[in-house]
């Protein structure tokens, strides 16, 4: 056996052993694509390869691991270079990217009156500072339906401008007899130029991209879970930090939606987390409230996620908390793991309700 030798210029931890336990990863990293470790001085940090991120986490071993060069003069020695007691494990995780939500809050579109000064963000800033790969930024841009400006910035439009729009569309269509769900994109450009006629064209196509199942079809249809799930939330933020009646909430969000899809009738599903319900005993009688609460206000980081939620509210349904979970989990079988590190199943008569883990 070979002589180790402490190397003269030794120093501890001066190396990291980092474990690819994912084909992607050691493809990433062999092939010699870009890979980023990315995070603000506040965030947890993660990797990102071209096409998924990661999570960084340091694993402590009880054996130390010796780090050794050969020697250059005497082959049967050789020289301890670092002595490392820990690892890194990265392990696949969602996208961060609840702070592209917020960087493009600042320059949210509002109308053609109000452009002055206005401007976003670059795609290259906003890979620097969202904790996402590039692949996973551009589907992000794309579900939040932003869109490119003249100077190459990404921006969005304001919601209570998305819902004049979607009004005026309805209405405008109705005047000049077209149906919203069976349309042209030329006749969809008139109906908007009614009373939009100075939005230019790439905010009219986010605007498009929002509520049409397939703005590329010869016929343009309205899609009804976006927009019944865009009025939902419309109608809930009316009453933010506060409870409506479920029959008023109800009520309101099936007139507001007949204005635009004549004779449908909304159901709750579409609303999936952006709400939590209620129940309490008002003079005798069961009431449901629903309050406004969307998944994307919430912190990314799954435990301070459970905290988040069960300061909110001490007792989860399974069909209320799923939707809070969804977005952290890449499948079932991880968001059920999730579930049973931070929760604690409980029984309330015959009804099964999710309960804190976190003390």
């Amino acid at each position: 056996m070979p002589d180790l030798v402490y190397s003269s210029n030794f120093c501890k931890d001066s190396f990291k052993l980092i474990e690819l336990g994912d084909e992607q990863l050691i493809q990433a990293f062999e092939s010699g694509t870009k890979v980023t470790i990315k995070g603000l001085p506040d965030d947890e940090a993660v990797l990102c390869t071209e096409t998924a991120t990661y999570s960084v986490r340091q694993v402590n071993t009880s054996n130390s691991m010796i780090l050794c060069t050969p020697n250059d003069n005497e082959t049967v020695q050789w020289q301890v270079c670092d002595d490392l007691s820990n690892t890194i494990e990265l392990l696949p995780c969602q996208a961060r990217t609840g702070r592209l939500t917020e960087l493009l809050s600042t320059s949210l579109y509002t109308g053609p009156d109000n452009e002055d000064g206005q401007s976003g963000h670059t795609f290259e800033y906003l890979l620097s500072t969202v904790q996402a790969s590039p692949a996973e930024l551009k589907r992000a841009l794309e579900e939040r339906h932003a869109f490119m400006t003249e100077d190459g910035c990404y921006r969005c439009i304001d919601n209570a401008f998305l819902h004049q729009m979607l009004d005026g569309l309805a209405t405008s269509a109705t005047i000049l007899g077209y149906n919203v769900c069976d349309m042209t994109l030329e006749e969809a450009n008139q109906c908007l130029d009614q009373d939009f006629s100075a939005v230019p064209l790439p905010v009219r196509m986010a605007f498009l991209h929002c509520f049409v199942k397939d703005v590329h079809a010869s016929q343009l249809c309205l899609d009804e879970y976006r927009v019944c799930r865009f009025l939902g939330s419309i109608v809930l933020e009316m009453e933010k930090g506060r409870e409506w009646k479920m029959e008023d909430f109800m009520e309101t969000w099936g007139n507001l939606t007949r204005l635009v899809l004549e004779h449908h009738q909304p159901t709750l599903t579409t609303l999936a987390g952006l709400y939590y319900t209620t129940e309490r005993q008002v003079l005798q009688q069961p009431q449901i409230y629903i309050t406004f609460f969307p998944s994307s206000d919430l912190p990314t980081d799954p435990a301070e996620r459970f905290t988040r939620l069960f300061r909110e509210k001490q007792q989860w349904s399974p069909e209320d908390i799923y939707p809070y979970v969804d977005d952290l989990a890449r499948d079932d079988k991880h968001r059920d793991a999730l579930l049973l590190k931070f929760t604690r199943i409980q029984k309330l008569g015959n009804k099964t309700v999710y309960g804190s883990r976190i003390k």
